[in-house]
């Protein structure tokens, strides 16, 4: 499934496929994944900060967190959405949009991600959907990358 997934990167605008692998239980990811405490640690760029972080992780509970540039300079930005599906710890769907400065709203997004323990380490399989243009996909794709970074020092850190 995780090949086939990956082939929509190269034939749609509309999705994007990234695959990481931790050396750690499937348990401890899905936790820094969802937690808002841990959230705020990983969620974003390493040219931005969370400036808060706040979540009721369950099915019809909602979500927010804001990022702002890491010199604190400019406007904060703030992704939203709720919980359509969590099957703890494999799976777990949620919507997501910006609310902007201005009071709009981003078009809305979706995100599934899949984990699949073996031995010891866990794969993750993330699929964000649902982007109004490859611009967006692969804006997206640049941020996306850069937080999973921080999310795989900070599960690799923790004990």
């Amino acid at each position: 499934m995780k090949h086939e997934l990956e082939k929509l990167n190269g034939t749609t605008d509309d999705h994007l496929v990234i695959v990481r692998e931790f050396s750690a239980p499937r348990e401890k990811v899905f936790e820094v994944l969802t937690n808002p405490d841990h959230v705020k640690k990983w969620s974003c760029p390493t040219s931005m900060k969370i400036t808060f972080s706040e979540g009721d992780v369950k099915v019809g509970g909602t979500y927010r967190f804001g990022m702002q540039s890491a010199s604190g300079k400019g406007p904060e930005m703030v992704l939203t959405g709720s919980y359509k599906e969590i099957n703890r710890p494999e799976r777990v769907v949620y919507t997501q949009f910006m609310e902007m400065p201005d009071g709009k709203k981003s078009p809305e997004t979706e995100i599934e991600i899949l984990l699949e323990e073996n031995k010891g380490t866990t794969q993750m399989v993330f699929h964000h959907s649902r982007f109004p243009s490859a611009g967006d996909r692969d804006n997206a794709r640049i941020g996306w990358t850069d937080a999973f970074g921080k999310l795989t020092d900070l599960v690799h850190s923790m004990k």
